[in-house]
């Protein structure tokens, strides 16, 4: 069963910030979005290196190929 939350709660966060903005509400807006920046790039560099190794290990691998058995004469 769920509990009756606020009005504010229920809504998304924008519901709850103030509209004219303050100094503390964009001061964490704007460390959220550096945040965001960083983590982006992160992302990014680990999917560079996750394909470039994901490359080299698939040109590295051994081709083995399937050989028929000699005919029976």
């Amino acid at each position: 069963m769920q509990k009756n939350l606020p009005r504010a709660a229920q809504a998304g966060p924008e519901a709850s910030c103030p509209r004219g903005g303050s100094e503390v509400y964009e001061l964490f807006v704007a460390e959220l979005e550096a945040r965001r920046k960083r983590l982006d790039q992160l992302l990014r560099m680990v999917t560079l290196e996750a394909n470039r190794t994901v490359c080299e290990a698939v040109a590295a691998a051994p081709r083995n190929r399937c050989r028929r058995s000699a005919p029976l004469a």
